[in-house]
């Protein structure tokens, strides 16, 4: 099922609201929200844009996978904000920065009230700064990320004193 009719409740809108809003009839919108019609093409394009979320999010087919999602949210963010623009090299130190706030939570944890929060914000921060950087340089972050899991999915070792120590190939 997809997820129009969530989506509009979100944004706190009326199906007239709507239909004006993409320019299609309130009936299609009741349609498309009991599932009697598919979204097809570029109606599909114009909610998933409206809505600042994909087409298969919207159409209900990615429900456990949201990367994309955050990853075209934060994009859409920093674009508007004219962060694409920005000196890749500024945003290297921001991402240095994020990191070490990671470092903090973990070497000095009584000065936050709520450690965990403080430690997935720091992560999240890290990864956003991570994705901008992308963004700057014209690489596709999902890329990057595809290009180091095939570096490391095959790789080989064992965990020494807490820490994994990858095996050195012999020639």
């Amino acid at each position: 099922m997809n997820r129009l009719r969530e989506l509009r409740k979100q944004k706190k809108l009326t199906i007239i609201e709507l239909a004006e809003k993409i320019r299609v009839t309130k009936v299609a919108i009741i349609n498309w929200e009991h599932g009697t019609r598919e979204i097809k093409g570029s109606y599909a394009k114009k909610l998933a844009e409206y809505f600042n979320v994909s087409i298969p999010y919207l159409l209900g087919y990615d429900t456990d996978n949201t990367l994309t999602d955050l990853i075209a949210k934060i994009n859409k963010w920093a674009i508007s904000n004219g962060l694409d623009k920005g000196n890749p090299k500024i945003e290297w130190m921001k991402i240095t920065e994020e990191v070490g706030e990671i470092r903090d939570v973990f070497l000095k944890p009584h000065d936050f009230d709520d450690k965990e929060l403080a430690l997935k914000d720091a992560i999240g921060d890290s990864i956003v700064t991570l994705v901008v950087l992308c963004l700057q340089l014209g690489y596709d972050f999902e890329e990057c990320l595809k290009i180091a899991y095939n570096n490391i999915k095959d790789r080989k070792g064992k965990m020494i004193d807490g820490n994994f120590v990858k095996e050195v190939k012999k020639r």
